[in-house]
């Protein structure tokens, strides 16, 4: 038979319990924050993913040839070609969107009100957006550059959302006032 007295072995199996739970809860929390910064990451991916198909969903595409208009002194005077969007994008504001002509010793950055456009296929249409099924025609002035014989020029097309469609180009070889070129 026992004696009744101080018996502490119930105490160590207790410590044992509550450094066990203490470890449990740790352990919890631990995961806790490593799910919620998974789930962070994996919005953050997400609205990256969103936004980069915004962005090239909605860009613009050549549509023909790019066609050069020559004009006083050996030199071109406007570049003409059709836009259009690309396929499934997005519409483009061409208001809101800019050109730059660059050559190897001259830059001109143009913007909307600078070149001229001529509507296709928008009957009912006031806008400045370029919607599916609509073709612009675009008249792009290079008198500012001044485009020689023989000489590469690039038209940048830079929208203000989406991707940006660069054109280069070289001259042709002749320029003769008032005739038009389709150059490549």
């Amino acid at each position: 038979m026992r004696k009744f007295g101080m018996n502490d072995e119930a105490f160590t199996g207790l410590e044992a319990a509550i450094v066990l739970i203490a470890f449990v809860v740790v352990a919890a929390v631990f995961s806790y924050m490593m799910l919620g910064a998974g789930f962070f990451t994996s919005q953050k991916s997400q609205e990256v993913v969103h936004t980069a198909t915004s962005q090239t969903s909605s860009s613009v595409d050549l549509a023909g040839s790019v066609v050069v208009i020559g004009g006083a002194s050996n030199k071109l005077a406007n570049a003409t070609f059709y836009l259009q969007l690309t396929s499934g994008g997005t519409p483009v504001d061409l208001s809101r969107t800019a050109y730059a002509v660059t050559t190897d010793n001259a830059f001109a950055l143009l913007n909307s009100t600078q070149v001229g456009y001529t509507w296709y296929n928008n009957d009912t249409d006031t806008d400045s957006l370029l919607e599916a099924g609509e073709l612009v025609k675009v008249d792009v002035p290079l008198n500012t550059v001044s485009v020689s014989p023989k000489q590469v020029f690039t038209i940048d097309v830079k929208p203000s959302v989406g991707a940006a469609l660069s054109l280069a180009r070289t001259a042709p070889t002749r320029i003769v006032d008032d005739r038009f070129y389709e150059v490549y």
